[in-house]
């Protein structure tokens, strides 16, 4: 996975080396996983017109939850598609974001099902 992702513009997020183990806690699994440090925020996340997403408690200014989200039910800017490939957005939680380029590229080798990807309505 790591491979592919450095193929692309991948800005401010650094993948770090660490030792995944079993139960016993001294078996380890494999011998290559890696830590993500997404490292790059993006604001462009547009909750109206947004399908599925909760504004979270009161006190906090326009953070936004997804709800089991599906094709087309997020929407975010074009700026979006400009810079890194990979980002979160400060207005809301739980998503991580992605270039189609990168999605497809994580598709093709294989190790996208973790990722559970949906297409953003971009505008």
């Amino acid at each position: 996975m790591v491979e592919v992702m450095r193929r692309f513009d991948m800005g401010s997020a650094g993948f770090y080396p660490t030792v995944v183990h079993r139960k016993d806690r001294k078996t380890p699994i494999g011998d290559k996983w890696f830590c993500i440090n997404f490292g790059n925020q993006k604001k462009a996340f547009v909750w109206q017109g947004s399908k599925k997403v909760y504004r979270l408690a009161s006190g906090y200014d326009d953070v936004w939850v997804p709800q089991q989200p599906n094709d087309g039910d997020l929407v975010v800017e074009a700026a979006a598609l400009e810079g890194p490939a990979m980002w979160i957005d400060p207005a809301i939680i739980d998503v991580i974001f992605v270039h189609g380029e990168l999605r497809d590229a994580l598709k093709a080798a294989g190790v996208a099902r973790p990722f559970s990807f949906k297409k953003c309505k971009v505008i």
